[in-house]
């Protein structure tokens, strides 16, 4: 390998850092200001999935997981620096807005608020949770 090639290659090394900081600060900073988990999570496991946080897309970059308690966000490995995971438990919920292309979930509130963009396939399987969770509150109340 030449001189060239091996000082391409290690100014990438930065530029990509520099990049994933720079995404980080667009929108998931926002969120993990608020939400971010160092807690092992359990629940059920959704997978990788397409979706818009706040102002940046994520697509098929983003692993979601849930429980009775919540959503669990994560950064697939190789985006996750200055992305760490995030739980957003559903009381933190207050708006759902379904259009014809997706369903927008927005939780926290005032300048906090922040938004979450999903596919009508990825929210049906968190709405199933998403009702059990409410009719636990009402029974409890």
């Amino acid at each position: 390998m030449d001189n060239v090639a091996i000082i391409v290659l290690l100014s990438l090394v930065p530029l990509w850092f520099l990049s994933l900081f720079l995404f980080s600060r667009a929108s998931w900073s926002k969120l993990a200001k608020l939400y971010k988990s160092t807690e092992v999570f359990y629940g059920t496991d959704y997978g990788r999935f397409d979706a818009r946080v706040n102002d940046l897309n994520y697509s098929s970059r983003l692993y979601l997981k849930y429980n009775d308690e919540g959503i669990y966000l994560s950064v697939v490995k190789r985006y996750r620096p200055f992305h760490p995971p995030v739980f957003i438990p559903w009381n933190e919920l207050v708006d759902i807005r379904k259009t014809d292309e997706h369903v927008i979930i927005e939780f926290g509130n005032g300048s906090d608020l922040n938004q979450l963009q999903v596919s009508h396939k990825t929210y049906e399987k968190l709405e199933k949770t998403l009702i059990q969770y409410k009719e636990q509150v009402k029974a409890s109340l």
